[in-house]
């Protein structure tokens, strides 16, 4: 079975994380091999999906979404979804998401998904850390502390050995669920996560985050393309009216992806391209930098594209 193409773009809060993802969807969407079929986008972040909903797109049924932040039994239906389950409407026009046969989403239904979007890896696993501090009986670990509110509910801290727990159950998630699902595209966002590189003498560097430090380093390892979306300055070319080329100094977003260090701290911030090393030159001819200039028209999907064309090309 073909494994969906797994992407992962991360960065700080106001990034363009949610706009960029809707200009991949838009772009995959006007695909004419695409047409009729829709995008699933599974939300945990507090940003929410203006420009899929402002589009129309979820009007027209071509974006399918399920807002996982306000599930009352997160991890339960973050496995579901993992596991090609999906919400169906009641007779009294609610819904609900159980792992049923009347859930499960049918092979001819996968045929009409382009893929899946999982907005907030990082809001997804605090979601399911506060679900596992509200389990009376404890998770695997001895609370921390425990308060008793006036109305007789307890509130449970947890310990670090919870974020182990978490960090495996997002992993798991991914790799052994949304990963084997038959689409042909899966796309993470997330915030920006600092964590110790034990690979490179416990080097501190900036990557994906999920709970807690410790995965952040590997987490650009479980996709095919990892993007880093931040703020820079640098050259622009263009051509003048008579056609000559110029740079212009600028400063905007953009998506890495390769490894680089902060403009600021020096931090060195984790990414990759999915692209066999011949080909990679050809990639920098497109993006010299090693970065792809973003705008809110013109965005992330000039890197598939561009990928797609090289590839092509041989």
């Amino acid at each position: 079975m073909i494994k969906p193409r797994s992407v992962m773009m991360y960065g700080a809060s106001g990034s363009t994380k949610t706009s960029q993802l809707y200009l991949l969807v838009k772009w995959l969407l006007a695909k004419p091999e695409n047409k009729g079929k829709r995008f699933r986008l599974i939300h945990s972040d507090g940003g929410g999906w203006a420009p899929f909903e402002d589009s129309g797109m979820i009007a027209r049924g071509e974006v399918e979404v399920y807002d996982l932040s306000s599930s009352q039994k997160p991890l339960n239906d973050y496995r579901a979804l993992s596991d090609g389950y999906w919400p169906r409407r009641t007779e009294d026009g609610g819904t609900f998401l159980a792992k049923q046969d009347v859930c499960k989403t049918r092979p001819d239904e996968f045929d009409k998904i382009i893929g899946y979007g999982i907005e907030g890896m990082a809001s997804t696993g605090e979601a399911i850390k506060s679900y596992c501090s509200r389990q009376k009986e404890g998770v695997g670990f001895k609370e921390a502390w425990s308060i008793v509110t006036e109305d007789g509910e307890t509130i449970l801290g947890l310990q670090q050995g919870h974020y182990g727990i978490v960090q495996r159950e997002i992993y798991e998630r991914h790799s052994l669920g949304f990963n084997c699902l038959p689409v042909p595209w899966l796309v993470y966002t997330s915030l920006l996560g600092k964590g110790e590189d034990k690979n490179s003498g416990k080097e501190t560097v900036h990557g994906p985050q999920v709970v807690g430090n410790a995965s952040t380093p590997s987490v650009p390892g479980w996709f095919m393309d990892c993007l880093h979306l931040c703020e820079e300055r640098y050259m622009l070319r263009q051509k003048d009216v008579l056609g000559n080329i110029i740079e212009k100094e600028t400063v905007g977003q953009v998506a890495w992806f390769r490894r680089h260090n902060d403009s600021l701290t020096g931090t060195p911030c984790l990414a990759k391209a999915r692209v066999m090393p011949h080909l990679y030159p050809k990639l920098l001819e497109y993006f010299p930098y090693g970065f792809v200039p973003l705008s809110y028209d013109k965005g992330i999907q000039k890197y598939f594209w561009v990928l797609d064309k090289i590839r092509e090309e041989g």
